[in-house]
């Protein structure tokens, strides 16, 4: 069985790297969705639905440097090329933050509750295959559960930024 689901995992990361390298080689495959001007491109890579996601994204800025925010979702993700380095809030003893930098194909586990945020190195894009469980979502059962982490606590992700990706509000608000 173990056996089974490397085999499969390996497959969907050999199937996901053909197809990342014939977008960034030109192919004609427009985004599933543009997040935000200059943030993020995502291509669906199976059809979305309620167990687990498969996403390709194609950073070409960096995460809102407002605020880490959370999932509503455990992931994997897989850093195909470019740079990134990931700021966490892992020192919270500390209380600092942490700066990682993901290495090419190394997978990286994240809780739901997990706060980062992602800072694009360079000036080329970055690719990720990003690999999401089961959404959690708010008591009305349609929004999903994420938050950014402010200073004066957390606030729901639609305070800080619209559904397209744009910001609004703001952690003093």
């Amino acid at each position: 069985m173990i056996l089974f689901q490397i085999a499969t995992a390996l497959t969907v990361l050999l199937i996901a790297v053909l197809v990342w390298r014939t977008i960034a080689d030109g192919w004609p495959i427009p985004p599933s969705k543009v997040i935000g001007e200059n943030y993020l491109s995502r291509w669906h890579l199976i059809p979305r639905n309620s167990f687990f996601n498969i996403y390709l994204h194609k950073f070409v800025g960096s995460d809102d440097d407002r605020a880490l925010h959370d999932h509503p979702w455990h992931s994997l993700s897989f850093l195909l090329s470019g740079a990134l380095a990931e700021v966490t809030d892992e020192d919270k003893i500390a209380g600092c933050q942490t700066m990682n930098y993901p290495r090419f194909l190394r997978p990286i586990f994240r809780r739901r509750s997990h706060q980062h945020r992602l800072i694009l190195l360079g000036n080329k894009p970055a690719w990720t295959l990003f690999i999401t469980g089961p959404r959690k979502h708010f008591a009305d059962g349609k929004t999903p559960r994420w938050f950014f982490y402010c200073p004066n606590g957390r606030k729901p992700w639609y305070t800080m930024t619209t559904p397209d990706g744009q910001q609004s509000g703001g952690c003093e608000e």
